[in-house]
């Protein structure tokens, strides 16, 4: 199998952590809109985008924690 350069496997590391911050600010923001709007008239129509935060927080934390774990652990290939 062919080396990796450090330097790039850096970067990917670098973003895939950015990635999982943005996706737990779409999820922190999903939490705060949840508490903040659930006992308004309002919340019934804003529950889609409520779920959609969570699902796309999520989806995206798990990703960016997969790549992370994929670029750091690839050197125990061989």
């Amino acid at each position: 199998m062919a080396k990796v350069n450090c330097c790039i496997k850096g970067v990917f590391i670098f973003f895939n952590i950015l990635f999982e911050i943005a996706g737990g600010v779409l999820l922190a923001l999903g939490i705060l809109g949840h508490v903040l709007y659930r006992d308004s008239e309002e919340f019934n129509t804003m529950v889609v985008g409520v779920v959609f935060l969570y699902i796309l927080g999520g989806v995206t934390m798990v990703i960016s924690f997969l790549g992370a774990y994929g670029a750091d652990c690839g050197k125990n290939f061989k």
